[in-house]
């Protein structure tokens, strides 16, 4: 529905600041541009219309990780935490921020069966009179947030010309259960898991509620195969409404767990 082109560069700089944990700075320029059609809905033609074609931005970002988890591949125990925040300063032709956070944590039951527990929040908004540019809105559903929805589908949605784009939102959240246990002789290199998921995506005008969360629940599989680490699921939506975009089957290639 659209054509966008970004270029630019920046400096970005990592450091330890503890056995376990990390900071990350960096600092940029970015020029986007963007190209719309006849077929293009009208969300995307207003922000062209309100900001211009072409749009020059300042980000500077700001990373903060503690990994404690006693596996890189296949953790049975220890927590992991991730924030982020992404600010377009002022100067450039946008202003917005966006922010991130995750927590998880893995809880061993016994030798053979893990506890994972897993959230992630995010909002993002404009500032300064600015907007926040649609191509930053966070989206929700797939193998890596709600398994049983297709990647991206879930949240706001706008119709245009009798036709839907799925458009994402603001603000984000992701909730994930999952028991998980390795094959016996292939612990390893494949392990098994029992899931529940649930997670929704909400634009601006909207509040974020229980309510509208979208859950599902199903068996997955992480194995590292001679071609790289791959992840399977097959879900089951558990509270799938009308116009929402189910898919049970699901798989990633190259992707850590």
């Amino acid at each position: 529905p659209y054509k966008s082109a970004s270029t630019g560069g920046g400096l970005r700089f990592g450091f330890p600041i503890g056995e376990k944990e990390s900071l990350g700075f960096g600092l940029g320029l970015d020029s986007t541009t963007i190209t719309t059609f006849d077929e293009s809905p009208k969300y995307y033609k207003d922000f062209v219309k309100e900001f211009g074609s072409t749009n020059a931005s300042i980000p500077v970002t700001l990373n903060w990780i503690s990994d404690g988890k006693d596996s890189y591949f296949f953790p049975t125990s220890g927590t992991y935490q991730k924030a982020g925040l992404e600010v377009a300063a002022p100067g450039g032709d946008l202003t917005y921020y966006r922010a991130t956070y995750q927590l998880q944590h893995f809880i061993p039951l016994n030798k053979k069966f893990t506890l994972m527990m897993n959230g992630e929040v995010g909002y993002a908004d404009g500032y300064a009179d600015k907007g926040l540019p649609f191509y930053k809105n966070f989206y929700a559903g797939g193998v890596n947030s709600v398994r049983g929805y297709k990647a991206g589908s879930l949240g706001p949605i706008d119709v245009d010309n009798g036709n839907e784009y799925r458009v994402g939102g603001n603000s984000r959240v992701i909730a994930n259960a999952e028991l998980l246990w390795g094959l016996p002789g292939m612990e390893k290199s494949l392990r098994m898991g029992l899931f529940f998921d649930a997670g929704q995506v909400f634009g601006k005008d909207q509040t974020p509620s229980t309510s509208g969360l979208r859950y599902s629940t199903g068996l997955s599989a992480a194995w590292i195969s001679p071609v790289g680490p791959l992840k399977f699921s097959f879900a089951v939506p558990l509270n799938d409404e009308e116009g929402d975009k189910t898919e049970s089957f699901q798989f990633q290639l190259g992707s850590t767990f």
